[in-house]
């Protein structure tokens, strides 16, 4: 079985550090006019939204801005992470789930982000998790659209382990429906929770059959990825 597990909102609660790292970065090459303009974020791609920031601010798009902005909003997002401005943390559960899940051996770790690898990377180390435990890893970059990151997960995963795996043999944890969309869209297992952007209304009329509050019972997610499915689990937030 291979587990993906999305980022921001479902392991990383990073209180906007990755919106202010964009910002930032846009100020830096392109001045203080660079606007926010209240662009949602929630279960983007990065690429996605640095090109809507862009068109938004009225700027063109090349290879070399898109290499510039990329290296200076890592540096902003790791100025912001380690600043007193930010409460940075794992989400409920998050890093006990994960050392369970990494001690089963039919089970194989991974990310399916929006995130940027270095960003995605950063964000995971500075809340505890060894980055190297996700072994299959989507990156925003990978595709144009979440839609397009499983199928990238299942070839990197097949090109590792020089064997197949079917699609309802991968599950997608993510806290959006874009993460219950692109699970959808593949016949993958789909694991939504609570602690982002989307609320569980939104995540059940997306199409979500199993919706957790949280991650916190780590009994419980596994006993759901290794056994039967449940269709709710109401294990309640201690955010």
């Amino acid at each position: 079985m291979l587990v993906l597990f999305d980022i921001d909102g479902t392991l990383y609660h990073g209180d906007g550090t990755g919106r202010a790292a964009f910002i930032d970065a846009g100020r830096e090459l392109f001045g203080d006019q660079f606007a926010d303009h209240d662009l949602v974020l929630s279960g983007r791609l990065d690429p996605w939204i640095f090109a809507r920031f862009m068109e938004l601010n009225g700027l063109a798009m090349t290879p070399e801005i898109d290499e510039a902005f990329r290296a200076a909003c890592h540096r902003h997002l790791r100025l912001r992470i380690e600043s007193a401005q930010h409460r940075v943390i794992a989400l409920p559960g998050t890093i006990e789930l994960v050392q369970r899940l990494s001690e089963l051996p039919e089970i194989t770790l991974g990310l399916l982000t929006g995130n940027w690898e270095a960003n995605g990377r950063l964000k995971v180390e500075s809340i505890g998790f060894d980055s190297q435990q996700f072994r299959i890893c989507a990156w925003g970059n990978d595709g144009p659209t979440r839609n397009d990151l499983p199928p990238v997960a299942r070839r990197r995963y097949v090109d590792t382990f020089r064997r197949d795996i079917a699609y309802e043999r991968v599950v997608i944890v993510g806290d959006t429906v874009h993460d219950v969309a692109c699970a959808m869209a593949h016949n993958c297992r789909c694991l939504a929770v609570c602690t982002g952007g989307s609320t569980e209304a939104e995540l059940r009329d997306a199409g979500a059959t199993t919706i957790m509050t949280d991650l916190s019972d780590s009994a419980a997610v596994v006993d759901w990825l290794v056994g039967a499915e449940p269709s709710v689990v109401g294990a309640r937030s201690q955010m």
